[in-house]
């Protein structure tokens, strides 16, 4: 299991679930304010990808590189 943390006023994280139970956090994006996050597998590769919503209007679509445990 994997976490993505909406940080209001720094990068968002994404915690990589380990095989012994720990979480290993990823920086995601940049620091522009998220006010807002939507989960969906846009591109159909079976992970979810992360739709953020910007207070600066400036929406991102993040794809989840699920081997990498990185967001593109």
């Amino acid at each position: 299991m994997d976490l993505y943390a909406s940080i209001y006023g720094g990068y968002d994280l994404f915690y990589a679930g380990q095989d012994t139970g720990a979480f290993v956090p990823h920086q995601v994006g940049d620091q522009r304010d998220v006010v807002g996050t939507a989960p969906g597998d846009y591109d159909g590769d079976g992970d979810l990808d992360v739709y953020g919503v910007h207070v600066d209007g400036r929406s991102a679509l993040y794809r989840n590189e699920l081997e990498s445990h990185s967001f593109v």
